[in-house]
C-alpha cells in the first residue's frame, strides 16, 4: 500500500510540474539558455556587438543593433502569448541548429518594429519555425533570411498562420533539405506586399508555389512593401512631391478643373480655382 501511495504521490507530482510548465506564457530560450522568471540574461556570450533585451511583462524581446553568433536555436518562444520580437537597427544572426527562430506549439507572436534582421552565410539549417496551432505576423520590418530551409509551418495541417503585412521579406533557401521557400502554412496571407521574386509567383495551399505547376518555390522569394495608400504613394515620389499635382486614378495633371478633387503632397485637396 505504501508503494502505491508513494506512486500515486510521484505522478501527481510530475503531472503538476508538467501542468504547471505548460501554463507558463513566454518561456523564451536565447542561444539556448533559458530566461529567468526575473527575466534577466545572465550569459550573453553569444552578443557580439549590440544590445538584446527582455520585457517578459510585455513579453518583448528587442534586439538593439544585434549581432548574435551561437551553436544553438538563437530565439525559441514556448507557450507564446502576444510575443514580440521588435527589431531596432540593424541585426543579424549566425546560428547552427535546426531553426534559427522557433515559435512553439499554441502560440501567438510578431516580429516587427523600424529595423532589420539578416540571417546570412548558410548560418542555420532552416529560418523561422512556427509550431502547430501558432500564428505569426511579420510587420513594419525587414528580414533577409539564407539558410538551408525558410519559413515554414509544423506540417500545413495544424492552424499554423503566417501573416506578412507591410513588411520587406527575402528568403534564400540553399537547397540540401529545403523544401521550399515559404511553406507547409494552413493559412498564409499577405497584407499591403507584394511577391517580386520570383515573377508571377502566387500564394495557394499555404505556400509560395509556381502558377504553371503549382509547386511550392524552392528557390529565392522576395516579398515587397506596398505603401499603404495612394497619398503615401504620391507622396513619396522623390523631388517631386512638393510641385506635383496628380488626379485620384495617379495621373500627373497641369490644369485643374474647378471643384474636383486631386493629391498634392501626399494630401486630398478640393480645387476651387478656375
Amino acid at each position: 500500500m505504501k508503494k502505491i501511495f508513494t506512486l500515486v504521490l510521484f505522478s501527481v507530482l510530475m503531472a503538476t510540474a508538467v501542468f504547471a510548465q505548460n501554463s507558463e506564457k513566454n518561456i523564451l530560450e536565447l542561444a539556448g539558455q533559458k530566461i529567468t522568471e526575473s527575466g534577466e540574461i545572465t550569459n550573453q556570450d553569444w552578443l557580439e556587438e549590440g544590445k538584446v533585451m527582455w520585457d517578459k511583462e510585455n513579453a518583448t524581446l528587442t534586439l538593439d543593433h544585434a549581432k548574435i553568433k551561437c551553436n544553438a536555436r538563437a530565439i525559441r518562444v514556448f507557450n507564446a502569448d502576444n510575443f514580440r520580437l521588435n527589431l531596432v537597427g540593424k541585426n543579424e544572426i549566425k546560428a547552427v541548429a535546426s531553426y534559427c527562430i522557433v515559435i512553439g506549439q499554441n502560440g501567438t507572436a510578431k516580429i516587427d518594429g523600424d529595423g532589420s534582421l539578416t540571417l546570412s552565410e548558410n548560418s542555420t539549417k532552416g529560418a523561422i519555425l512556427i509550431g502547430k496551432f501558432s500564428s505569426l505576423e511579420i510587420a513594419d520590418c525587414s528580414l533577409d533570411l539564407t539558410a538551408q530551409d525558410g519559413i515554414v509551418g509544423s506540417d500545413g495541417k495544424s492552424e499554423e498562420k503566417l501573416i506578412i503585412n507591410k513588411a520587406n521579406v527575402r528568403v534564400n533557401p540553399l537547397g540540401g533539405m529545403a523544401y521550399g521557400a515559404i511553406y507547409d502554412f494552413s493559412s498564409l496571407i499577405l497584407q499591403q506586399c507584394k511577391i517580386v521574386t520570383p515573377a508571377g509567383a502566387i500564394v495557394e495551399k499555404g505556400a509560395i508555389v509556381n502558377p504553371a505547376s503549382h509547386e511550392r518555390i524552392k528557390g529565392e522569394v522576395v516579398i515587397e512593401a506596398e505603401t499603404s495608400s495612394i497619398e503615401e504613394r504620391f507622396a513619396e515620389a522623390k523631388g517631386q512631391k512638393d510641385s506635383m499635382t496628380f488626379d485620384l486614378q495617379g495621373r500627373a495633371v497641369q490644369t485643374m478643373q474647378h471643384g474636383c478633387l486631386y493629391i498634392k503632397n501626399g494630401k486630398k485637396f478640393v480645387f476651387n480655382g478656375k
